[in-house]
């Protein structure tokens, strides 16, 4: 009976002793772990350069955009190429991009009846409602 344990034991001592012997091997996890991380910093590394070079930072502060050409709250480095189309046809929209600087006082403004926030939010959504960004109009 030893004789069975051993050689059951001896395979799995040699996977072990194979797996001791080459530690630069990574499993499939640590591998995807180790893309996420240096992906995050590359993109941390994008933003520190985007702001080193002076550019301004904007935050859309309007409605959802059908499509999702433009989400509220979607941060951007300028106004985008995208939005140009949305601008033309609806001026007002280019209003709702706010530097992040301002935009907490911006967004107190929005929930505030009366403000030219309030305003331009509404407008844009009612707007989008009633189909100014349709091909046809």
């Amino acid at each position: 009976m030893n004789g069975k344990a051993d050689t059951a034991t001896k395979p799995e001592m040699a996977i072990v002793a194979s797996e001791a012997a080459a530690p630069n091997k990574l499993t499939i996890g640590q591998q995807l772990e180790a893309e996420k991380r240096e992906s995050k910093e590359r993109r941390r590394k994008a933003r520190q350069a985007a702001k080193s070079r002076g550019k301004t930072r904007y935050i859309y502060s309007g409605p959802y955009v059908p499509g999702g050409a433009l989400i509220s709250g979607g941060i951007y480095m300028e106004i985008p190429v995208i939005a140009e189309d949305i601008i033309e046809k609806i001026p007002e929209v280019k209003e709702l991009f706010v530097k992040v600087e301002k935009y907490p006082a911006f967004k107190n403004d929005l929930k505030k009846q009366g403000t030219e926030a309030y305003r331009l939010y509404h407008y844009v959504e009612q707007s989008i409602r009633e189909g100014a960004l349709k091909d046809g109009k």
